[in-house]
């Protein structure tokens, strides 16, 4: 939820409500994209916290959540058995996707290895145009927005002149054939052949990342995955053709995500590089840097340990999918 409100704060993007069941001394925080066409149906809403009895009298609230349209819905683990009870009475038939940890980068000092040498890599930015960090906004602030506008509760500066800062922010390369992606001090590179190159995800790799992507639901996830990479910072590897040979996104709600290497160019240390390059990245601009790892992806879960990342054993997310 925080990442949610987090992109909401800093790109202007998808219309998403951010609603509370009461304010200032609220119990519950919910997210919901706006539904202007079919596809957004598919992205998800996400709820947080620690009542019951709060969410339980959110959940039933026809003017907040329609159970009558189809939804996909994330929450803590532990409000499982709530949300089957609502579903049950409502007669609303509901599958529970995958749980997972939700890892969370807050120490740096094992991305060591974070620049990516590779032969003939641009000398400027590779990243989709994206809004850079605000340097005078605080690092956190609630925005209330639906119908009556994006209004701000407390305490950030007035949205015009944040606007007028706007900008996106360069990565410093060296300018000489063999480039570095800019993230630290010197370190040893990690090498790639000399046919590949690092670069960012465009409009026209839409079709590929869908095509991989195990939650691919062809149309509404092309629309889903399409402005991802048109709005959020992405990370790539590219053959001599162009053509993306391992990937990683950034979520509307700010987690990286999609990370996938086709199994031809596996076990050769680009799905590392490209997750140390993204976080370094998320980080600099002030990004929350964190992921959702399945409870059964062993090996993706050993290669975000091994890099720092943490998992709160006490909390999982699963996300639930209802249709009646």
């Amino acid at each position: 939820v925080y990442g949610f409100v987090f992109m909401v704060n800093r790109v202007e993007a998808d219309p998403t409500d951010v609603l509370v069941d009461r304010w200032p001394d609220f119990n519950v925080l919910f997210i919901r994209p706006q539904r202007l066409e079919k596809a957004d149906l598919f992205k998800d809403m996400c709820i947080f916290t620690k009542d019951e009895t709060s969410l339980r009298s959110l959940l039933i609230r026809a003017d907040i959540f329609d159970w009558k349209q189809y939804f996909c819905l994330s929450v803590d683990v532990c409000h499982v058995e709530l949300i089957r009870s609502i579903a049950a009475n409502r007669g609303v038939p509901n599958i529970r996707n995958h749980v997972c940890h939700m890892m969370i980068l807050q120490d740096l000092s094992k991305l060591t290895m974070e620049r990516v040498w590779v032969a003939g890599a641009p000398a400027h930015d590779r990243y989709p145009k994206h809004i850079a960090p605000d340097p005078y906004a605080p690092s956190c602030g609630w925005w209330a927005y639906g119908k009556v506008g994006l209004r701000r509760f407390f305490g950030l500066c007035p949205a015009e002149s944040r606007r007028q800062r706007l900008g996106h922010q360069a990565l410093a390369c060296v300018p000489q054939p063999q480039a570095w992606l800019q993230g630290g001090a010197p370190v040893t590179p990690v090498r790639a052949t000399s046919h590949l190159r690092v670069s960012s995800l465009n409009e026209s790799h839409v079709a590929l990342v869908n095509s991989t992507w195990k939650f691919g639901c062809g149309d509404l996830s092309d629309r889903f995955i399409r402005e991802m990479i048109m709005n959020y910072p992405s990370c790539c590897v590219l053959d001599s053709e162009g053509r993306p040979v391992s990937w990683i996104l950034t979520y509307a709600s700010g987690a990286m995500g999609m990370l996938y290497t086709l199994p031809e160019y596996r076990q050769k240390g680009y799905a590392k590089a490209l997750v140390k390059t993204l976080a370094k990245k998320l980080h600099s601009e002030g990004y929350p840097v964190y992921c959702f790892i399945e409870l059964e992806n062993q090996a993706s879960y050993r290669l975000f340990t091994s890099l720092g990342f943490t998992a709160d054993p006490s909390y999982r997310a699963t996300w639930f999918e209802c249709d009646q």
